[in-house]
């Protein structure tokens, strides 16, 4: 089970208060469910049965400024990052190269990451970050064979990501990204 930090201050911010009662349930359920990359995928079904959400179209149309739509039916919650990983993607919780890897995989253009992230992060360095992460280009990354066990290329490509990570990691503590 993912624990995510919630600001204990939020009922306090003027722009939370502001919302409907669903408009604040809404809200806390998206950032509770979403994966750690801040995108969650919309159940409609699932959604209205744990809520009991009345106008859900209605609902999303209110709180249009806190996600960006990336598909039919996934959103991604910037704030999400910001608030999870301070320094993004500077941060040191590990969890924070998932998060990446999943800003890419999800197509998401450079420049639609840092302005919505207020990265300090040139687009040099975030090109140079995608290329280690992958761009969610749909190339089979060998998780799994046909049978849906650990393949032999997954322990490769672990291996391979695992260096990725330490050699990225090494470029953030020497400044120079």
């Amino acid at each position: 089970m993912a624990k995510r930090f919630i600001d204990t201050e939020l009922f306090n911010d003027d722009w939370f208060s502001e919302l409907s009662k669903d408009g604040k349930l809404l809200f806390i359920y998206l950032i509770t469910n979403c994966d750690h990359g801040g995108f969650y995928k919309l159940n409609k079904r699932l959604l209205l049965f744990q809520t009991n959400i009345d106008n859900l179209d209605e609902t999303l149309k209110e709180l249009s400024s806190c996600y960006i739509q990336v598909k039919e039916n996934t959103f991604w919650i910037p704030k999400f990052i910001k608030f999870q990983y301070p320094g993004f993607p500077k941060s040191k919780v590990n969890q924070q190269n998932g998060a990446l890897k999943l800003l890419f995989q999800n197509n998401l253009s450079d420049e639609v990451i840092i302005n919505n992230l207020t990265l300090s992060i040139s687009f040099e360095d975030l090109g140079r970050l995608r290329k280690s992460y992958g761009n969610g280009n749909g190339i089979d990354n060998g998780i799994e064979d046909d049978n849906g066990n650990d393949s032999k290329r997954y322990q490769k490509n672990k291996k391979e990501d695992n260096s990725k990570i330490v050699e990225i990691t090494k470029l953030f503590k020497n400044g120079n990204i």
